[in-house]
Formats: C-alpha cells, structure tokens, sequence
C-alpha cells in the first residue's frame, strides 16, 4: 500500500473524524444516550448506590449528570475508525480491528464514564480533572490499539 504524505494522512483523517463527530452533535441519539445512562445506572444500583434516571439525566447520590453525545464511547470508535482508514492499512485487518476493539472501546468507556460520574459526587470539585485525565486514558488506548493494528512504529 502507498504510504500517504503527512498532509493527505491529516486532511483524510479529518474528514473521516470531523463527519462523524458533527453527525453525533446533529443528529438525535438519545438511544445511545439513554442505553449509557441505563447501563450507568445498572452499575451504580448494583454498588448499592441511590441512582434515578429520566431518559439521559441520571441522578446518583442525588448528584445530576446528563449523559451526552461524546460520553458514549463512539468518539473513541470513531477515533479509531478514522485512524485505521487515514493509514494504509489491508482492507481486510481493518475490519477485524473494528469488529474487534468497537466492543472493547464501548465497554471500557462504560468503565470510564463509572469513575468520572463516582468522583463526581464521592469530590465534586475533583470531576473535572478526573474528566479531562480519564478522556485521555480513552484517546491513550484508541491510539495504542491503531498504532498495533496499523504496525505504527513512533520509537
């Protein structure tokens, strides 16, 4: 496969990225949203811990959270996807990578949307940062992921 310049490696990821991302902001996905919450409030009851829930609003410990378009895990699927088709990658190996991590990056966003939402009210003045750190633990691993199925060597 061509190896693609820097510039048409950025501008095709862009794009594969960029459309997605504005669909999700766009479009009514209040399915996905509401299947997080459920799942996040199956998670937290199964903790023993008081959770409400209407549509995308949960309620934990009486602490509001909304559940948004970007806590679904599908910025991370689409990371991914996007990365895998900017890089000449077989056909063939980048569906398998799909089929493969898209389950793995949902489940592990549930992971991370638990301990953000149990910092969120356990120290409220904590979320925050734990947000920012633990959305860079999720882009660590998309990345890690592409960079093993694409063979991408940076050291």
């Amino acid at each position: 496969m061509k190896k693609p310049s820097p510039i048409e490696f950025v501008l095709k990821f862009a794009l594969l990225f960029g459309i997605p991302y504005i669909l999700i902001h766009v479009v009514d996905i209040g399915l996905a949203t509401n299947a997080v919450a459920s799942v996040e409030a199956a998670m937290f009851r199964t903790g023993g811990f008081a959770v409400s829930q209407n549509a995308a609003l949960l309620f934990v410990e009486g602490f509001p959270f909304e559940i948004v378009a970007d806590c679904t895990g599908l910025m991370m699927v689409f990371l991914l996807l996007a990365l895998l088709w900017a890089t000449p990658v077989e056909e063939k190996r980048r569906v398998r990578a799909f089929l493969i991590w898209t389950p793995f990056l949902l489940g592990f966003n549930l992971l991370r949307m638990f301990v953000t939402l149990y910092v969120g009210f356990s120290a409220p003045s904590l979320m925050d940062v734990a947000h920012v750190v633990l959305w860079f633990v999720d882009a660590g691993v998309v990345i890690l992921i592409w960079m093993h199925e694409a063979e991408v060597v940076l050291w």
